[in-house]
């Protein structure tokens, strides 16, 4: 039951709750990305060239697109901490 005294009251905690879910998702962007960092500086032979766009969430997985002089590509997570890679296609 809400009493309108309260009203302003639970306002503030929507927006701390909101202002939370909003830092999960920037630390967790910020674990995404510094997985792709990792897995291309393991790979830095064959994807030391990509540079790495903006990372978001599509369809619940955090991806990010990257490219070189020539290609387009897609980096996401696979679910088990590594980094897919799918070419989309050169520019």
């Amino acid at each position: 039951m809400v009493i309108w005294g309260q009203d302003k009251e639970n306002g503030t905690a929507r927006s701390r709750f909101k202002e939370e879910k909003k830092m999960e998702k920037k630390m967790e962007k910020e674990m995404f990305e510094e997985m792709i960092r990792d897995w291309q500086a393991d790979n830095a032979d064959e994807y030391g060239e990509l540079e790495i766009d903006d990372a978001v969430i599509e369809g619940g997985k955090w991806i990010a697109v990257a490219h070189d002089d020539k290609n387009d590509y897609q980096l996401s997570d696979d679910g088990t901490g590594n980094i897919r890679i799918d070419y989309l296609g050169a520019h």
